[in-house]
């Protein structure tokens, strides 16, 4: 939860929707838990457009954020990597009010956030807020081991081009630009293209 990891306490922030990462075999349980807490499956993405859009399966509440499960951390970029190590990754963190919850580990965490801004062409600004915090709070990051997940996944130019935007409109500069600097100048390059498609254009 993105929340919890980067906020300060008390912090408002908006939250659209609650994402749950589940491994496959627990989605009958989870999907039991959800409905148990007062959800119904939702109306505006059902069926295949849920699909579609990555999510495994969405629920709406009267008076809650909706939820949405995700059996795999990614669906974009022609990738769709299982939850199994991701899940093994994940840590604990203690909210505000107690309870604890396993969200993703460091690494994971920015990989997916830069890759999820990019995915949507930043058309919510506070997914590079995110990631300005997870930079701010998380000095720890192994910014070789976020280049070998980035690698990995495949998603080079998806989280550089998020880090290009943050760099180029927002002066802040991610440590991972540093070890793929021709890659990054490829990104940086892109940058009035993406303003007029992103949010110049809306």
């Amino acid at each position: 939860d993105v929340c919890s990891s980067n906020l300060e306490p008390g912090y408002l922030r908006h939250c659209g929707d609650l994402d749950l990462l589940i491994d496959p075999a627990d989605f009958a349980r989870a999907d039991g838990a959800v409905r148990g807490a007062g959800y119904v499956p939702s109306v505006a993405y059902p069926g295949l457009m849920t699909r579609i859009l990555g999510h495994d399966a969405a629920y709406d509440h009267a008076t809650a954020p909706s939820v949405e499960l995700h059996v795999r951390v990614h669906s974009h970029f022609g990738i769709r990597p299982a939850a199994g190590p991701f899940l093994e990754r994940a840590v604990w963190q203690t909210l505000s009010d107690g309870y604890r919850v396993r969200v993703l580990e460091p690494a994971d965490d920015f990989v997916h956030l830069t890759a999820h801004a990019t995915a949507h062409f930043w058309s919510k600004l506070r997914w590079l807020y995110d990631i300005y915090l997870l930079l701010e709070r998380r000095g720890e990051l192994d910014w070789e081991v976020v280049a070998a997940r980035t690698e990995a996944l495949r998603v080079w130019p998806a989280v550089l081009l998020t880090c290009a935007v943050l760099g180029g409109e927002w002066g802040v500069v991610a440590p991972l630009t540093r070890l793929a600097p021709g890659r990054y100048g490829e990104m940086r390059a892109l940058l009035p293209r993406v303003r007029r498609m992103s949010w110049e254009g809306s």
